[in-house]
Order: structure tokens, then C-alpha cells, then sequence
């Protein structure tokens, strides 16, 4: 067995020196070669094709990330959370705030820096969630408290990352409907008004300008629109800056100026939506799930309630409904749920004009029409984007 074995040695050195043409063998180390890692998983297939022709990973995008960011900032957790602990009772309203956040973090493309974090926060609010759809008040109360500094830490990060992001090269109508729905929801006119009366700053009135001002700065404008846009985001960082340092002159003065420029600036958006081409035939997950959450923040089921009771017409209905209206109709939907989606969108443009016309019969009318096909459009939706998770 011994002679065997070195026979055998011999024929592969042999075999080894013929290989490297005679020459002597290298004595100094020779670097070996990474390995891949083989993944032996029922999809290595797909892992290895991937390795053989790279698939470009999709990039965050800044606009999306400071809509997420404006969303789960005015959220109220805060609020929620204190009271929470000094009510001990779960107001029906905090399950559907929490999970109309948990909708949209989930549908959005984060950043590989904030990924493992903004996943965390998203486990956090679905606990929540749970809590309290199950009426557990302790589990409930403590969890508010883990949601609310989760919500700052992730902000925090959320804004040192948006510091050195790149915008999209090219106007989204999607985008720019959203950033309108966001400019004219703040309250600027109320804001004004409040200043003027009071002359007393409220603190929220910074967190509010300073949320419409990181959206817009991350918004992409077409080359129409861009000047104003700019000199309107410089006003908000003005009054920003004097709500900060509680100066009220300034503040009532700088009120007054972001006033009339966000309603001149959300009329020159109007008509340039009104020819915009999307820039997709695509269905993005992350806005339906924008357009879910505008829909089901509206309102339609106090609105078809108060009119109903009071057959009075409030001035705020109309420009919330056209608000909800435009952002749905620059969406590019699935055809799943395209048929779906244009009728509503229709019955919320029956129900606009029947309140700018004052039509207290036909308003009633179409507020429960449109409360009906909200809820039914966001089932809808739900069940699409099941899966769809980033």
C-alpha cells in the first residue's frame, strides 16, 4: 500500500510540473482569489445569475423619503403618547393614524443607511397597532413611548441623510400634486390670521412651515415653475427662522408674504398639471400608498355626517375633496384597479362641484357616494400592495 501511495504522488507531481510548463514553482505566497460565498438556498439559481449579470440596486429617493418623514412627523405621536398615559383610554382614531404611517414606511425605498432602522421603527408601529386594535392600554401606553423617540431618532437620521441627497433630474406630476396637497393642507392662512390676532407664536407653527419646506426643497420642479418655487421655499425659510426666534412682528409680516405666494404658486401648479405627462406607465407601490393615505385623512365620513345632520355647506369641504382629487388623478394605477380608481375620482369631481355650486342636495348625496367608494378603493388597495413591502 506504501509503494501504491507513492506511485500515485509521483504521477500527480508529474502531471502538476507538465501543467506549469517545467518551470519551478513559486515558493512565495500567491494570493488567492476571494470566494463567493455558494448559496445553497432553493433560490441560489437566481443568486447566481444575479452575481453573473448585476442587477442595478434601486436608489432611494429624496423626495419620498421627505414626504415619509412629513407624514410620520405630524402624525401626533407625541400627542398620542401623553395621552395615552394620563387617559389610560385608546381613542378609535389612534389605530388608523398608526397604520396609515405603517402603510406608507413600508411602501417606501429607504436609504441603506437608515434601512435596518426605518424597518425597526415600521416592527415598532405594528406592535403598536396591535395593541391597540386589541384595546391592550398597558401594551399600548408603553409602546407609544417606544414609537414617539423612535419617530425623532429616525427624523433625526432621516434629515442628515436628505442633507447630501440628490433630487430626480425630472418633474413627477405625481410629486408635484403631492407637494401642493401638502403646501395648501398647512394652514398658512390660519396661521396669518392667528399671528395677526394673537400676535402669539404657537410651536407648531415651525414644525408645520419647516415639514411643507423640506418636501418642496426635495421636489423636483419643471423649469416653469422653478423660480417661484425657489422664492417661496426662501420665504418659508424666513418665516421659519422668525417663528424659531419667537419674533412676532417678523413672523405676522412673513405670514402674510408665504400666504399669498403659496396660493399664487398653487394656481401656476394647477395649470401646469392640468397638461402634465406622467413619466411612467408604471404603478409605483409607494404612490398608491400616498394616495391612499390623502383619501382616507380626508375626512369623507364626518363630512357625509355634518352635512347630513346640518345641511350646511363648511368652505373647507371643497378645497380638501379637489386637493384628494388631484393627487389621485397624476397617479399612474394598476389595471387591477384602474376602473375602480376613475370612478371614484369622478364621483369626487361630482362631489366638488356640487359644494362649490352650494348644492346642499347634491352634496349630501355625493358625500355618501364617495364615503362608500373611499373605503372600498383603500380595501382595495390593501390587497394590492399585500407583498409589495420594500
Amino acid at each position: 500500500m506504501k509503494v501504491l501511495y507513492r506511485v500515485i504522488c509521483l504521477f500527480a507531481l508529474v502531471i502538476l510540473l507538465t501543467a506549469c510548463g517545467g518551470k519551478a514553482i513559486a515558493t512565495e505566497p500567491v494570493a488567492t482569489p476571494t470566494e463567493i460565498p455558494i448559496d445553497t438556498s432553493p433560490n441560489a439559481t437566481e443568486v447566481t445569475t444575479a452575481l453573473e449579470t448585476p442587477v442595478p440596486i434601486e436608489s432611494a429617493d429624496p423626495f419620498e423619503v421627505s414626504v415619509t418623514q412629513h407624514i410620520m412627523d405630524t402624525a401626533g405621536f407625541h400627542e398620542i403618547s401623553t395621552a395615552l398615559g394620563e387617559t389610560q383610554t385608546i381613542d378609535p382614531e389612534y389605530f388608523s393614524t398608526v397604520t396609515g404611517v405603517v402603510k406608507v414606511l413600508s411602501q417606501t425605498t429607504w436609504p441603506a443607511d437608515l434601512q435596518d432602522q426605518a424597518h425597526a421603527f415600521i416592527d415598532s408601529l405594528t406592535a403598536f397597532a396591535a395593541a391597540l386594535e386589541s384595546d391592550n392600554v398597558t401594551d399600548a401606553v408603553a409602546l407609544s413611548e417606544t414609537v414617539h423617540d423612535a419617530q425623532h431618532e429616525l427624523s433625526h437620521e432621516v434629515e442628515h441623510w436628505l442633507g447630501d441627497a440628490q433630487a430626480k433630474t425630472d418633474a413627477d406630476p405625481v410629486d408635484i400634486s403631492v407637494a401642493q396637497q401638502f403646501m395648501d393642507s398647512a394652514g398658512f392662512h390660519e396661521m396669518a390670521t392667528a399671528l395677526s390676532e394673537t400676535q402669539t407664536i404657537d410651536p407648531e407653527y415651525f414644525s408645520t412651515v419647516i415639514g411643507v419646506k423640506t418636501v418642496l426643497s426635495h421636489t423636483t420642479w419643471p423649469s416653469e415653475l422653478n423660480d417661484q418655487t425657489q422664492s417661496f421655499i426662501e420665504s418659508l425659510g424666513a418665516f421659519a427662522t422668525a417663528l424659531e426666534a419667537d419674533n412676532a412682528a417678523e413672523a405676522v409680516e412673513l405670514s402674510e408674504t408665504v400666504h399669498d405666494a403659496q396660493h399664487e404658486l398653487s394656481h401656476e401648479i394647477e395649470h401646469w398639471l392640468g397638461d402634465a405627462q406622467a413619466v411612467t406607465t408604471e404603478s409605483g407601490g409607494f404612490d398608491l400608498s400616498i394616495a391612499q393615505y390623502f383619501m382616507d385623512k380626508a375626512g369623507f365620513h364626518e363630512m357625509a355626517t355634518a352635512l347630513g345632520e346640518t345641511q350646511t355647506i363648511d368652505p373647507e369641504y371643497f378645497s380638501t375633496v379637489s386637493g384628494v382629487q388631484t393627487v389621485l388623478s397624476q397617479v399612474v394605477w394598476p389595471s387591477d384597479l384602474n376602473d375602480q380608481a376613475q370612478a371614484f375620482i369622478e364621483s369626487l369631481g361630482t362631489f366638488s362641484a356640487a359644494l362649490e355650486a352650494d348644492n346642499i342636495a347634491d352634496a349630501v348625496e355625493s358625500s355618501e357616494i364617495v364615503h362608500d367608494a373611499q373605503h372600498e378603493l383603500s380595501h382595495s388597495i390593501d390587497h394590492f400592495l399585500e407583498g409589495h413591502a420594500h
